[in-house]
């Protein structure tokens, strides 16, 4: 089911500028403004099977909505993965052209870091995303009084193994949540993913305001793709 749209109006005399986070890591495409102070101007989120034919219009619907246009934006923050190959070819290369085309910055987030960032919980726990073929694509993170800690690299792993990798979670969030058997009781399962754009946006500000130069957007795939092309004879 779609995500209902949501904008905020913007305040007369006032010129802001925004951040564009984009997803197009799962069958869903996210897109989210976000201004200098952190707050949600607009975002969309729908199920799509083509993000080809809708990020664009999808992006239009966005800028207008709330009367901006694409020399408000001022960086572009964009998830990386692991997530669908196809989806993050056509959203890394829409971010960078787009990028190029305004002369504005793009920043990377890997989407299991996106999912820790967008959780409200604290302590060490997991983010688990649904890889398909039997798999989950899984990390450790560490809340702490609002910053986030990695806890190794995200790895696919089958679904009986996923608790290995942290024994006592305080908290699990993703769609992959459904999937694994025997969460402590204690553990706080948050199985409903957030817009990611949200976080792509924020962290992009943050990279932006900090100085940060851009270093291109590269994927993170975890594994090799479902789909291979065959081998020369």
């Amino acid at each position: 089911m779609d995500r209902p749209e949501r904008v905020a109006g913007r305040s007369a005399g006032v010129n802001p500028r925004f951040a564009l986070g984009m997803d197009t890591s799962t069958r869903k495409l996210g897109l989210a403004l976000v201004d200098e102070g952190g707050a949600v101007i607009a975002e969309r989120e729908e199920a799509t099977s083509t993000h080809a034919t809708r990020l664009v219009p999808a992006l239009e619907w966005l800028l207008a909505s709330c009367g901006a246009g694409r020399g408000d934006l001022c960086a572009i923050g964009a998830v990386t993965g692991p997530g669908s190959f196809t989806g993050l070819r056509i959203g890394l290369a829409s971010a960078l052209g787009l990028s190029r085309a305004l002369s504005i910055p793009a920043y990377g987030l890997q989407s299991l870091r996106a999912i820790a960032l967008a959780v409200p919980a604290e302590g060490a726990g997991l983010a688990v995303m649904d890889a398909r073929r039997s798999q989950l694509y899984c990390q450790g993170f560490l809340r702490r009084e609002g910053e986030v800690i990695s806890l190794g690299e995200p790895r696919a792993l089958a679904a009986e193994r996923v608790l290995y990798e942290m024994p006592s979670p305080m908290w699990a969030a993703g769609d992959g949540v459904a999937l694994v058997r025997g969460w402590p009781a204690e553990c706080r399962l948050i199985s409903e993913i957030p817009n990611l754009a949200v976080p792509a946006a924020r962290e992009a500000l943050a990279a932006l305001a900090s100085g940060r130069a851009a270093a291109g957007l590269l994927p993170t795939y975890v594994r090799p793709p479902d789909v291979r092309l065959p081998a020369e004879v």
